[in-house]
């Protein structure tokens, strides 16, 4: 008995001392309080009032029947806008204010509640000079409560019901005053039955208004919503769900209202342990009205899905889907489809290196629309995708693959219909001759018919490839190479025949040494196209690239690409031409440092030449007209940007972070009203972190932007100048931060001039009642 009562006197000089430490906390300055509203002090003193009572004894605090959470917030800003013609001055002071109480009502199982209040107030003065009346005061204050309640809670019927409401009031002198009050309530309910099926349910409904004196307007939504599920064990194991949800949205200026229902259902069977049964199910209602038309649609869709695996050889599937939708319109506008498809894949392994699977998928769509066109009042469409795949392993050195893929469509039964097939085939072959030399082959064939009213077509495409790859006998160097040739061929009636060959060649080499970590490739591609169109053209491509990480933790990429392509046509010949350099660098051998760096140029020259103007249209063997004569000409862009930062840790003195960039475009066109362009964009930033103590912590940083824009010798440039700095500090649940922004731009003839300070303090906590 003594010891206990020794030890709850301790509990009671403890929690006294507590209290006077949170006492001390709350002392603020009397600036702050100038200008909080009546009911902020109300707030305020609700809250402290509660916070102060709390029960002396130390079990309560921590298993209390309530929890009382809250925050308070005071943000005060001052901005300042200044250029050669405008002055803008603004003084604002934001409150917020919340609360929150959770807890039970005689008994956690019986009925438990949250209630909520929120208050916020935004306060500002603006000068500005560009308006009139110069002067402004601008308000806007919002005010929402909440309540729920949960009944039996820990029950097989619980059930909960809620509501809320919400007032923005805003005014000011250059706006009209403005109420927005927003309420909504609902309840949700879920009842468990033993053999039944579990009910939940859902009813919820929202009403927003807004009046000012120039505009008033008023939506109200309703949601309903119940849902049946119950799993099923016996000779199959299934889960079903069901259900009905609808909803609803009116608005009241407007006369407009839609409303929608949906009806759905779902079924999952495991039917055995190789296979499975899934089975779905959906209708949707919708309907819209208003002063002037009414509209109707339905949807519906079925869909069932049989998966089957008889063994760890074999398995397969199949999918039945349907969709039909129909709409209609006061107007006597009115549409249907419906589509059926049919699809399934299968997958067999005929040996141990011998696998094989397919797939297809067959679909029947018909539509039917009122007012559409006569051609496309009722159409019918009928596709066809079909695929398979196989590859296996002849030897340990020699493997192959193939794969095929067909598809048609046929709209014969709609007016102007037509029909396209499609077949695509591929193999490949790869042989490891020894362990130097490794080959591979391949061979595609493609070909297309497409027949309807405006005329037939037939496009066939072949092409081959061939590659080889050798490493010699010195382990770090190794070499590549590929040929292509590709021949393609479209038949179009009316019209004429196109034929389109092409030639590819690819030689690499690379290297990598690994004893100076040090690597390389480079690649030379060649294409050459010859066509009846008179498209002819060649393209070189050059590339190479570097890594080296001979330095301790440093990694070191460069790369190199070259383009060259030419094409020619019956008006005109073009030339491009493209080359790029990159060099990266990235360091962090010092364990508190870290740099990065990289650099790149990139130069693109396009020449573009007039062939002939002399063909009219229908001189031509072909017939083909000709469009109009081609400007000549060229231009050019180079472009060179390099950038780099750095960061580093300093220990008890924080981080430093250093940035730099450089970019500069260099354009010339000297097409007809061509022009020179110079464009330089200079970037510097650097911040630094910092902890002073464990409770107070700042950040500044600085940015400075330089850019400059010489077109045809008429130079405009802008400096922006960005200074800002951060300081926060944090003592329990109180917090105060402190933000300074400024801004200078400086540009030909003008200047902008922007400050920003922000103190902001706040204040959260948690009791047990």
């Amino acid at each position: 008995m003594v010891e206990r009562v020794e030890r709850e006197g301790k509990d009671r000089d403890y929690q006294f001392k507590k209290l006077k430490l949170m006492e001390g906390k709350f002392k603020m300055s009397s600036l702050f309080f100038k200008r909080v509203s009546f009911a902020g002090i109300v707030i305020i003193g609700l809250c402290l009032c509660i916070f102060f009572s709390a029960s002396d004894a130390n079990a309560q605090f921590r298993r209390g029947r309530y929890t009382l959470t809250g925050s308070l917030n005071w943000e005060y800003e001052t901005y300042s806008y200044e250029d050669n013609k405008t002055t803008r001055e603004r003084v604002r002071f934001l409150q917020n204010y919340n609360l929150n109480l959770a807890g039970n009502i005689i008994d956690p199982r019986l009925v438990t509640f949250n209630a909520g209040l929120t208050y916020r107030l935004d306060d500002a003065d603006t000068e500005d000079s560009s308006r009139t009346p110069q002067s402004s005061n601008d308000k806007s204050s919002s005010l929402n409560y909440n309540l729920s309640l949960s009944f039996f809670p820990r029950s097989w019927y619980p059930f909960k019901i809620y509501g809320s409401r919400s007032t923005v009031d805003t005014t000011s002198r250059y706006y009209p005053s403005t109420t927005t009050t927003n309420t909504s309530y609902g309840g949700e309910m879920l009842i468990r039955f033993t053999r039944l099926p579990e009910v939940s349910m859902n009813y919820s409904a929202t009403n927003s208004k807004t009046e000012n004196p120039l505009y008033q307007s008023e939506f109200q939504n309703t949601y309903y919503s119940i849902t049946l599920s119950k799993r099923l064990e016996g000779l199959w194991d299934s889960y079903i769900t069901g259900g009905h949800a609808s909803s609803t949205t009116d608005d009241i200026a407007a006369r407009t209202k839609t409303t929608n229902n949906v009806y759905y259902f779902n079924e999952s069977s495991q039917i055995s342990k190789t296979t499975s049964l899934g089975v779905s199910a959906l209708l949707n209602e919708y309907k819209s009205e208003s002063p002037s038309s009414a509209s109707e649609s339905q949807y519906a869709s079925f869909n069932a899905t049989l998966s089957m695996q008889p063994s760890k050889r074999f398995r397969h599937g199949y999918a039945y889907d349907y969709s039909g939708s129909e709409s209609s319109s006061t107007t006597g506008a009115k549409s249907e489809t419906t589509t059926n498809t049919l699809s399934g894949n299968a997958y067999y392994l005929i040996l141990r290196e011998w696998p094989i699977d397919g797939r297809f998928r067959y679909s029947m769509t018909d539509s039917s629309n009122a007012d559409a066109a006569a051609a496309a009042k009722n159409t019918s469409t009928d596709t066809l995708d079909a695929a398979a795949n196989t590859s296996w392993k002849i030897s340990k050195d020699l493997s192959s693959a193939a794969s095929m893929a067909y598809y048609t469509q046929d709209t014969s039964g709609s007016e102007g219909g037509g029909s396209t097939d499609r077949l695509d085939t591929a193999m490949n072959a790869g042989w490891a001759v020894n362990k130097n030399l490794s080959t591979s082959a391949s061979l595609a064939y493609y070909t297309e018919d497409i027949s309807g009213s405006t005329g037939d077509s037939s496009s066939k495409s072949i092409a081959g490839t061939a590659s080889a790859g050798y490493s010699t006998p010195i382990k770090f160097l190794n070499f590549r190479s590929g040929y292509t040739i590709g021949y393609s061929s479209v038949s179009q009636e009316p019209g004429d025949d196109t034929k389109t060959t092409t030639h590819a060649l690819n030689v690499g080499v690379g290297s990598s040494y690994k004893g100076r970590n040090l690597s390389a490739t480079g690649d030379y591609n060649f294409t050459y196209t010859t066509s009846t169109t008179g498209d002819d053209g060649e393209t070189h491509t050059v590339s190479l690239s570097a890594v080296d990480t001979h330095l301790p933790r440093t990694v070191i990429n460069a790369s190199a690409d070259w383009y060259l392509g030419t094409a020619a046509t019956i008006l005109s010949t073009s030339k491009s031409n493209t080359r790029s350099a990159a060099l990266s660098l990235t360091n962090d051998y010092f364990s508190n440092t870290l740099i990065n760096a990289s650099a790149k140029y990139v130069e693109t020259h396009t020449e573009t030449g007039q062939i002939s103007t002399a063909y009219q249209a229908g001189s031509y063997t072909d017939n083909r007209p000709v469009l109009g004569a081609v400007a000549t000409g060229s231009s050019e862009t180079k472009t060179l940007s390099a950038n780099a930062n750095i960061d580093r840790y300093l220990g008890r003195f924080g981080r430093l972070s250093l940035k730099g960039s450089y970019l500069k475009t260099d354009k010339t066109n000297e097409i007809i009203g061509g022009y020179a362009e110079t464009i330089t964009t200079k970037t510097m930033e650097a911040s630094h972190y910092m902890w002073w103590t464990r409770r107070l912590s700042s950040e500044v940083s600085y940015t400075k932007v330089d850019t400059t824009n010489d077109r045809d010798n008429s130079i405009t440039s802008s400096v922006t100048t960005t200074e800002s700095a951060v300081l926060n500090y944090r003592l329990g649940k109180w917090s105060v931060n402190a933000n300074y922004k400024y801004i200078l731009t400086e540009e030909i003839g003008a200047e902008r001039e922007e400050q920003t300070f922000i103190l902001g303090i706040s204040r959260t906590f948690r009791l047990f009642l």
